[in-house]
């Protein structure tokens, strides 16, 4: 009898740690305090010119895992590389509901990486020109799809042009990039590059998602962002919630498999900050699990996705992005008056033309006027 009992735990303790790492919760019907307005513009066309990927590779054909933080080298497969850009905070120096164009940035700049096979210098694209410029949302919420559709039409410049500060701001047409002087003026700068999406689209499903995955990189997918994913530390996450409301937009950059519990999980990369979750990252189910009822606990993640295949990075003035022409560089020889609250947060100074980055000249102006 004694034995019996003791075979019995045993089985228990066993079965307690193959789920160990699967965690499971009932969703409550609440949304993260983080969670943003995702808007879906249906009515813009995808932007493709090679067949879908998809339709180049069969499911069978597919890895059993794929990581591209962790690729293994062509010589060694114990060696791997990481093809993946930097973890960024949305919320910092402020909340900024601005996940649609982290998530969509993020996976353009891993892309890019990827096509340059990892060679200097990396990719690091300027969320805020995006919020500021791209016309396709703003701190109160957006749509990834069209970060995309920007990057077709005119490019995203690198980080270091215009550095995220977590604000709506308005956007100057043609100065996009800048730089500031120990005398506390800033100035645009002409002369820099951006980076140019040639394809943009959207999958659906596991098997779509993965085929786009391994052969161009990361995608943008929206989730629902709930109380209980906020609180998330590590782990393969499941939480059982009917039916899920996306209001949130991460990265997915690769699959993998519990070796414990067989089950697959996506490897999801968040906007809030390295502290969270697994350095930053989540590991969710793929709808194969629960015997293929998977998308009742994987909160929307493989309903909405979208990918953008980067071109080149191309000379701003070929973009529109030169500089004014004559009269403009006349006109604009005079200190431009700026509001009071700029002035109050700079000192005014030397010759150099004072410009807020994401304010045109004349709302400085306008605004100075008013006061």
């Amino acid at each position: 009898m004694y034995s019996a009992k003791v075979l019995v735990l045993a089985l228990l303790a066993a079965a307690g740690c193959a789920n160990a790492k699967i965690v499971l919760k009932e969703s409550t019907g609440r949304s993260s305090r983080f969670a943003s307005t995702i808007v879906r513009h249906n009515d813009v066309p995808d932007l493709l010119k090679t067949p879908p990927s998809h339709e180049l590779i069969s499911e069978e054909d597919l890895p059993r895992e794929w990581d591209w933080r962790a690729v293994p080298s062509s010589s060694n497969s114990d060696d791997r590389h990481n093809f993946l850009s930097i973890i960024r905070n949305q919320h910092i120096p402020q909340y900024c509901g601005s996940c649609w164009a982290h998530g969509a940035s993020s996976a353009l700049a891993d892309r890019m990486n990827i096509k340059m096979k990892g060679a200097w210098p990396g990719t690091f694209l300027s969320v805020q020109n995006i919020i500021d410029c791209g016309g396709a949302g703003s701190c109160n919420g957006g749509d990834d799809r069209l970060v995309y559709v920007y990057a077709a039409k005119h490019g995203i410049p690198p980080d270091t042009c215009n550095l995220y500060v977590a604000a709506n701001q308005k956007c100057h047409a043609r100065e996009q990039c800048y730089t500031c002087w120990p005398d506390s003026t800033c100035a645009p700068i002409y002369d820099y590059k951006r980076l140019t999406v040639a394809e943009h689209g959207r999958v659906k499903g596991r098997y779509q998602m993965k085929a786009e995955i391994y052969k161009r990189g990361p995608i943008s997918c929206g989730i629902d962002a709930t109380d209980q994913l906020e609180t998330y530390t590590g782990g393969v996450y499941a939480e059982r919630k009917s039916n899920p409301d996306i209001n949130h937009v991460v990265s997915v950059v690769g699959w993998g498999v519990d070796p414990e519990t067989d089950v697959e999980y996506w490897i999801i990369r968040n906007s809030w900050g390295e502290p969270w979750g697994e350095s930053g990252f989540l590991k969710l189910v793929t709808s194969a699990y629960d015997d293929g009822n998977g998308n009742l606990y994987n909160l929307a993640i493989e309903e909405e996705c979208n990918f953008g295949v980067p071109d080149s990075w191309v000379p701003a003035s070929e973009l529109g992005f030169g500089r004014p022409d004559d009269d403009d560089d006349q006109r604009q020889q005079q200190q431009p008056k700026l509001d009071a609250d700029f002035i109050a947060k700079a000192k005014t100074g030397g010759s150099r033309k004072m410009i807020l980055p994401g304010m045109t000249l004349r709302e400085q102006e306008t605004a100075s006027d008013k006061q």
